[in-house]
């Protein structure tokens, strides 16, 4: 891509993957990271109930809570990071001592997201919901990818003119989704796992009941 309006660059750190994360819960919207902290809760809850109530603590049930209660709360804050990061580095292809793989975003006549040696393109048609906090922009590839930049680390442009200029060319072909739009998709996405955790969520109830 020889034309470079704007780019945005920044290192991915710990603290930066555990936003990520974050990130992809947000793309789901508020009722997303609502189903995830019930969830949490749920889980918490039952695994101590079953264990001050009773029951064998060794157990296929007790330690069928015990990893989901793990998947749910400890994975996602400590161990995906951390392998995450490796797998950055990777990509990065940096030589020891290792540093912080970088990445670039840089808008021309395409998108190009650049983690190291990695690179992957996209028209501004793929675009469909940009968000625009106090430091951060967000946008949406589809319902698949939410990309941040941080108003800061512009290397080429501002963010209030990228905002113009990204605006316009995402919206050429069809219009950028509205609030309540991205909201629609979310629950209709969302709904086989809604449907899951529900179950889930009713399964251990019965099996608490019966145990009491």
């Amino acid at each position: 891509m020889d034309d470079i309006k704007f780019e945005n660059r920044y290192d991915i750190t710990k603290g930066f993957i555990r936003s990520e994360y974050k990130l992809s819960q947000k793309r789901s919207g508020k009722l997303n990271l609502w189903l995830v902290f019930v969830m949490k809760i749920v889980y918490i809850l039952v695994l101590i109930a079953y264990i001050i109530l009773g029951g064998p603590l060794i157990s296929t049930f007790t330690f069928f809570l015990f990893f989901l209660v793990c998947f749910f709360v400890v994975y996602p804050s400590f161990i995906a990071p951390a392998r995450k990061l490796r797998a950055y580095g990777k990509i990065a292809a940096e030589k020891k001592p290792f540093t912080l793989p970088t990445r670039n975003v840089r808008f021309g006549e395409n998108i190009v997201l650049q983690t190291g040696i990695s690179s992957l393109s996209y028209s501004y048609d793929k675009v469909r919901y940009i968000e625009n906090s106090d430091d951060i922009i967000y946008f949406w590839i589809g319902m698949e990818m939410v990309v941040p930049l941080y108003k800061n680390s512009f290397t080429v442009g501002n963010p209030d003119d990228f905002l113009a200029f990204f605006r316009e060319k995402c919206s050429e072909q069809e219009p950028l989704w509205s609030k309540g739009e991205l909201t629609r998709r979310t629950i209709k996405d969302m709904t086989s796992t809604i449907i899951f955790e529900a179950v889930i969520i009713a399964c251990l109830l019965f099996y608490m009941v019966r145990s009491l």
